[in-house]
């Protein structure tokens, strides 16, 4: 206590609970001046002798003093003018003293610094094809910037798989999945090498498997910040989307018109409508792969090795 003040603890309470914060409770001290002069309450913060937002509070009713958690909220109130009422809330949630950050991440507690979460949706787009299969049907034509010359003859040649006819393509849902993944950072400053790296990397693919995610099937899309609600802690999320495709569409070549004539034309067996029908069927002659984000990257720059390590053991 600084020289001038001292404070009488009038009320200690303590509330347990089954959810978060499992610990909290209040303290209610009562400061004067050791002189019993008046005094602001300005000048009893810029002392130092009140409690501040994220110091420690510990037991003092007798016996040895216990660490219960970290001051949330602060109020002070004048009883008179030498005397101010102090009411401090506390919670086991804020553990700025645990050594958590992006250097050593948890799961656990959203409010403390460290906190990595991640979030897998379902999202849903569309897809135009002249020849569909699964992907597994087509190698991975998408692990590199391009796909190889083999990829595009494999394509090329395949008349198993049809679906246009006579130049008119068969679109399709195409179920995609969105990542995001939460970063609670201990300040801005630990951030700001990696917000460099957001903004240059955006639109590209993973030049690796990442969180399990084969190479080239996740895009990065892009960083939201935000401030936390605990001071300075900024609130990271990292979005990216996977397709099974890799990003991967099939285009096909028509005349200088736009259409299908009988020079970009070829005719297949099957697929067959029905057993008496022995019309030929005629598809779209020159079908290729057109990659939409051709830059593969490191995504493992993204976040650190200890975010990265957490997010790893939430995803696989």
């Amino acid at each position: 206590m600084p020289p001038g003040y001292s404070s009488t603890l009038s009320s200690d309470v303590w509330h347990g609970s089954v959810d978060r914060p499992f610990d909290s409770g209040t303290q209610v001290r009562v400061y004067t001046n050791a002189g019993g002069t008046a005094f602001s309450l300005d000048e009893l913060i810029d002392s130092g002798a009140s409690y501040g937002l994220g110091d420690s509070i510990s037991s003092e009713a007798g016996g040895v003093p216990v660490v219960r958690g970290w001051v949330t909220n602060v109020d002070l109130e004048h009883i008179n003018d030498s005397a101010v009422r102090e009411t401090v809330t506390w919670s086991d949630e804020l553990q700025y003293s645990s050594g958590w950050g992006s250097s050593s991440c948890q799961s656990s507690v959203p409010t403390a610094p460290g906190y990595v979460n991640c979030d897998i949706r379902d999202i849903q787009t569309s897809a135009t094809w002249w020849k569909y299969a699964d992907p597994s049907f087509w190698g991975t034509p998408w692990a590199t910037a391009e796909p190889s010359d083999s990829d595009q003859d494999t394509l090329q040649a395949n008349t198993t798989k049809v679906v246009d006819l006579a130049g008119v393509p068969m679109t399709a849902p195409l179920p995609q999945e969105e990542l995001v993944i939460q970063t609670t950072w201990e300040s801005a400053s630990a951030a700001t090498t990696y917000r460099t790296r957001w903004r240059s990397n955006r639109h590209k693919r993973n030049n690796g498997s990442f969180l399990g995610y084969p190479t080239g099937t996740l895009l990065f899309c892009g960083t939201s910040t935000r401030v936390g609600t605990q001071g300075d802690m900024p609130i990271s999320d990292l979005r990216f989307v996977y397709d099974p495709y890799g990003h991967l569409r099939q285009r096909a070549i028509s005349d200088a018109n736009g259409q299908y004539t009988e020079e970009f034309l070829m005719e297949v067996d099957a697929p067959v409508t029905d057993a008496t029908d022995f019309d030929p069927h005629k598809h779209a002659k020159y079908v290729y792969w057109v990659q939409l984000h051709q830059e593969l990257v490191d995504f493992s720059a993204l976040l650190t090795t200890a975010q990265a390590a957490k997010a790893s053991s939430l995803l696989t």
